[in-house]
Parts: structure tokens; C-alpha cells; sequence
């Protein structure tokens, strides 16, 4: 899977491709209307069997984000939620927090004021929302469950200097500690404290 941007004129490719592993041919291509800045492969949502594909966006003016899920299979949109922000950067897969046994998806807007979103896979459902300050969201990465509440946990990259984890099924910040800079890229790592 392939996100592409924009030439800054409005012509760029702005689409989402799905190329073949083994020749880069490109089996199908989605355009977004505006530019992608975020592209993963999900579970399957749809019942086809085949997994399907979590799209962070935007408007060709890059002025409103989205989200976006398509059939893994054809590349057809599935749903499209809206954020306030101008894009979408972050996007990952979190557990299923909805109870229909499809694991959810999460996402945060960049330029909108730190807002992270929880939402259905299977139909694009707010499921929470929540703001972790006034920062572009970059990433947001899966964490081990630091809450133990059985569900892994998130670990937003953004523009402020905190890193933090927010809880997997709220996005509620758990913990946050100041750092020298921005926290542009994080990682998780093995249990080196040994708890």
C-alpha cells in the first residue's frame, strides 16, 4: 500500500495504490480528492476474507481531514469520517472496543487542535474522542496493555514535549513526562524496568 500527495498545484496523484508484492504493478488505485499522508492494511471489516486498508487524508485545498476505510479487495470507500483538523497523519488499529468483534481503528488530526478519535472499523462510528493538548499529531503507535484493562494501549508522536500513552479504549492520556523537544517519533521497547 502507497499513499501520495499532492504537486502543490492540485494535479498530483493524490490517491491511495495497492501494488503487487512481488512486480509493483498496481493491482487497484483509489483517488482521495486530495492529498494521503497515512496508509495501513486492517482486518478484515468487510466479511470478505480479505484484509482492508485505513487511510489518513485530506481535501485538495488541505483545509479538512479524514479518515477513510477501503475494501482491501477493489479499493472502494467504505466510510469517511471528517475531522476538524486539515489531515490526517496518524492512524492505527486498536482492539475492539465496540463489542461487534472487528478491532477498531484510532486516528488524530494534524493542525486541529490534538484531537484523537476512536472509531467503528466496520462502519466509521465515533466510539471516543478525546484532546491531548494543542499539538499536530504525527503517528500514533500500539503500546503493550499498560493499563491492565486486557486491551493494548497508544503511543502518540507530536509537536510538544511530552511523551505520553494514552489508554487504548479511551485515549485518555495515563501517563505523560516532559522531554527535552517535540516528540516527532516514538517507539515502544521490551520490558527493560521489569515490572
Amino acid at each position: 500500500l502507497a499513499a501520495t500527495g499532492d504537486d502543490g498545484s492540485g494535479t498530483g496523484p493524490q490517491r491511495i495504490y495497492c501494488l503487487n508484492g512481488l512486480t509493483g504493478i498496481s493491482i487497484w488505485e483509489r483517488p482521495l480528492g486530495g492529498p494521503g499522508f497515512a496508509v495501513k492494511s486492517i482486518t478484515d471489516s468487510t466479511g470478505d476474507g480479505q484484509a482492508d486498508v485505513l487511510v489518513g487524508c485530506s481535501d485538495d485545498s488541505e483545509s479538512i481531514g479524514y479518515v477513510k476505510a477501503l475494501n482491501g479487495a477493489t479499493g472502494a470507500i467504505l466510510w469517511s469520517f471528517t475531522v476538524p483538523g486539515s489531515s490526517v497523519w496518524a492512524i492505527q488499529q486498536i482492539d475492539d472496543i465496540s463489542g461487534d468483534g472487528i478491532p477498531d481503528v484510532a486516528a488524530g488530526d494534524f493542525l486541529g487542535g490534538g484531537n484523537i478519535y476512536g472509531l467503528n472499523a466496520a462502519n466509521g462510528a465515533q466510539l471516543f474522542h478525546t484532546v491531548i493538548g494543542s499539538l499536530m499529531i504525527l503517528r500514533l503507535d500500539r503500546i503493550g496493555d499498560v493499563y491492565s484493562d486486557g486491551h493494548p494501549d497508544l503511543v502518540p508522536s507530536h509537536t510538544n514535549p511530552q511523551a505520553m500513552v494514552l489508554d487504548g479504549t479511551t485515549g485518555v492520556p495515563l501517563w505523560t513526562h516532559p522531554v527535552a523537544d517535540q516528540c516527532w517519533q516514538v517507539a515502544s521497547c521490551s520490558d527493560i524496568s521489569g515490572d
